[in-house]
């Protein structure tokens, strides 16, 4: 009984906690509750994932209140702006729905409206491309600014309005979510100043932001797709703004990404440069790095001009200096020169024919479709026509083919493993 009576309790003071709180929002003008909500998202792009929870729960009362609007609600343009902003952020046109006749008092808003109103998620460049954000203004022209871009093909306007979102309203969800957009903007145009001004900014400001993982995609594309001596520096200045276990996640994988794409000197200046003054990087690098670097060494040397040169090469790597994964790789690619190499299991006759052959190519059989049948070919030939069967030789070298296969097949499904 006692613990039924404290479920209870501590139903009764949820209920009472949420209905005050509703009783709040309710007295609150939409302009008040869009602020709200807002500060909440400001909250979590600098940091603070605890509020991700206090979004959500907040988005559905201030969305919920807005759609049904009050009889005593005043109706101002400033009013009017901040529904017209939530609505176009992801509350919906049941806002602005609920609203129409009130728009028609302010034709500028009522231009928005419209909009707004044929605005499905993914036309924006096409419904608000007339519209002038820096006219508007406020948080309303950058919310119609930042949508606009994040659709937009035009990089001259999309640059445009991502720069006027995060001159407007620093410090914000605007200015994070317009520096996570204009970085690829500024990598695929290789110009390496603006991206490290964007990069720096959004390290310094929101490198604790639980949408950053946008950021550090397009830092590793960029150290790998933009390197050079001087950007290299840059790079690392950048990751120094970083907290340190986001920083030494992105500089791992970044260095991964260095190695995979062959980038050497990419990879080393980065190995050298996270190293404390006056320690050696022996002297601090696990012996996980190590192995790694190791195997990356060997793989880079090998320059063989025939599967059988590589794959000797390839049994040169010493397995026990490899890590388990490494060693389940370097066993795949051993499989794979193995079969490469092989030579088919067939007679010494049809050997000298292959290679007597003018051409090495083997034409692809075509087969017939069975439902279609030639409507010139008379009954009596379509039923005695039959099929040529393979000799001994073609036989040999479909087992082959088959074993090839299978090999192959089961390369494939450790490299999934790995994966």
């Amino acid at each position: 009984m006692r613990k039924l009576a404290t479920i209870a309790t501590m139903l009764l003071a949820v209920l009472a906690e949420t209905t005050s709180a509703r009783a709040d929002i309710s007295s609150l003008d939409p302009t008040q509750l869009v602020r709200s909500f807002q500060r909440a998202q400001d909250s979590i792009a600098l940091g603070d994932k605890a509020s991700i929870g206090m979004q959500r729960a907040l988005y559905k009362m201030v969305r919920n209140d807005l759609t049904r609007p009050h009889a005593d609600e005043v109706v101002n343009e400033r009013n009017l702006r901040a529904v017209l902003s939530f609505a176009i952020s992801g509350g919906g046109v049941a806002l602005v729905y609920a609203r129409r006749d009130a728009f028609k008092e302010f034709p500028d808003l009522q231009t928005v409206a419209s909009a707004v109103q044929r605005y499905n998620g993914q036309n924006a460049s096409e419904v608000f491309g007339t519209l002038e954000p820096r006219k508007i203004g406020g948080i309303l022209g950058a919310t119609i600014a930042l949508v606009r871009a994040q659709h937009d093909e035009d990089r001259v306007r999309k640059t445009d309005d991502l720069n006027y979102v995060k001159l407007t309203l620093p410090g914000t969800i605007f200015e994070e979510s317009a520096l996570r957009a204009i970085m690829p903007v500024y990598r695929e145009k290789t110009d390496q100043f603006q991206f490290i001004r964007a990069a720096s900014r959004y390290a310094r400001a929101f490198g604790t932001s639980p949408f950053a993982a946008t950021f550090a995609n397009e830092m590793v594309r960029a150290a790998v797709d933009l390197d050079d001596p001087i950007f290299r520096g840059e790079i690392l200045k950048v990751l120094s703004f970083l907290p340190d276990l986001e920083r030494q996640a992105l500089l791992n994988r970044i260095k991964r990404a260095a190695s995979l794409a062959g980038k050497r000197e990419l990879f080393f200046a980065l190995e050298k440069n996270e190293l404390p003054d006056g320690q050696s990087g022996n002297a601090i690098m696990s012996d996980a790095d190590r192995q790694l670097l190791h195997i990356y060494n060997q793989i880079d040397t090998i320059t063989a001009q025939s599967a059988q040169d590589a794959l000797t090469q390839v049994r040169n790597i010493i397995p026990s200096d490899l890590q388990e994964k490494n060693r389940r790789l370097r066993g795949v690619v051993l499989s794979l020169l193995t079969a490469i190499v092989a030579e088919p299991e067939i007679d010494d006759s049809a050997r000298t024919a292959s290679l007597n052959a003018d051409d090495d190519i083997i034409e692809p059989m075509v087969e017939a479709n069975v439902d279609v049948i030639d409507p010139a070919l008379s009954e009596d030939m379509q039923k005695t026509e039959e099929k040529p069967k393979p000799d001994g030789d073609e036989l040999k070298l479909d087992s082959f083919v088959e074993k090839m296969r299978t090999r192959i097949g089961g390369a494939d499904e450790l490299l999934e493993t790995l994966e």
